[in-house]
């Protein structure tokens, strides 16, 4: 891997950030290479736009934004909508199944692979919608593999508030072998 872009995007209070910040610490604390981060967010608290672009290189990072991501990650389909087209020729977006519709990109884009994973659906079976982010970063790691599942575990268990370790890992696993379901379109 010399740079790898990801676009993660949501609304606010989907862990948008939360996520972008585990694989940025990953990365560079727990799998010694470098990494940037950029967010930008609405001005709500809750519920506005929530974006974290992620640059990954085993180089020194020459430029800190991302130009065209190889993975957009949509939460929302507003995000969906404003996001999934940023992604580069041949890249991946993945998408939340039950809140995003991606049947007209899919169309106009099969240069792209569009991967649809039940988040909500298995932090609901979980009992805490809240982990849908780290079940979706599972989903991600299982698709794509970018950096060492032991780098992402350590980080999941640095960022997570204290006491929430084992159902953010369960949740983390679950959205690994979720790609073992039935989850694209």
């Amino acid at each position: 891997m010399t740079r790898h872009e990801y676009r993660f995007s949501g609304f606010g209070g989907q862990g948008v950030i939360t996520i972008t910040h585990i694989l940025g610490r990953a990365a560079t604390v727990h799998a010694g290479m470098d990494a940037t981060m950029t967010e930008a967010y609405g001005p709500e608290k809750t519920g506005g736009f929530s974006r974290g672009d992620l640059v990954l290189s085993e180089d020194q990072i020459d430029y800190p934004g991302v130009i065209e991501p190889h993975v957009v990650v949509a939460f929302s389909q507003d995000a969906f909508e404003r996001d999934a087209d940023s992604v580069t020729e041949g890249g991946t977006v993945v998408v939340e199944r039950t809140l995003v519709d991606a049947t007209e990109f899919r169309d106009g884009r099969p240069d792209v692979e569009v991967i649809e994973v039940p988040a909500v659906e298995i932090a609901d079976e979980i009992g805490l919608k809240v982990v849908a982010n780290i079940v979706m970063l599972g989903a991600v790691h299982g698709l794509l593999g970018d950096l060492p599942e032991d780098a992402i575990r350590e980080a999941i268990r640095d960022v997570v508030p204290e006491g929430t370790e084992d159902t953010n890992m369960e949740a983390f696993e679950r959205g690994s072998t979720a790609l073992d379901r039935e989850v694209t379109a």
